[in-house]
């Protein structure tokens, strides 16, 4: 999922029962579902219990009128830069180097079939 898709995600676009996340058309001029794994489920569960986000999956600043706005791509960012200065690490970190960690998979043992069908899940809707 690309950081400005993230950002977008509405509460009613995650189906828990269905192990999805709807991504409305953006990039490929597409709608897709991105598949939950159970473990991301039961996180996602327990952060919505917790936090109990408004509207947003993701919540950042609330506006003057008290209304509650989506994590921004800047956000994201910010957070990335802060737990990297947590663990100590010089290198370079950002949301777009997250998502190709994927490939990493293969050195654990995922299938290449397996992971090429999680990547390019698109499936309309």
């Amino acid at each position: 999922m690309r950081s400005y898709e993230l950002c977008a995600v509405k509460l009613s676009d995650l189906d828990f029962e269905r192990k999805t996340v709807f991504i409305p058309k953006k990039k490929g001029k597409i709608d897709r579902y991105v598949p939950l794994s159970p473990l991301l489920i039961r996180g996602l569960k327990k952060y919505i219990t917790t936090e109990n986000p408004q509207g947003h999956l993701f919540n950042s600043q609330v506006s003057k009128a008290g209304e509650s706005r989506g994590l921004t791509t800047n956000g994201i960012r910010w957070i990335i830069k802060e737990n990297r200065s947590k663990i100590g690490s010089s290198k370079q970190i950002t949301a777009h180097t997250l998502r190709h960690t994927f490939a990493h998979l293969l050195e654990y043992g995922v299938d290449i079939v397996s992971l090429k069908n999680f990547l390019d899940m698109h499936i309309s809707r």
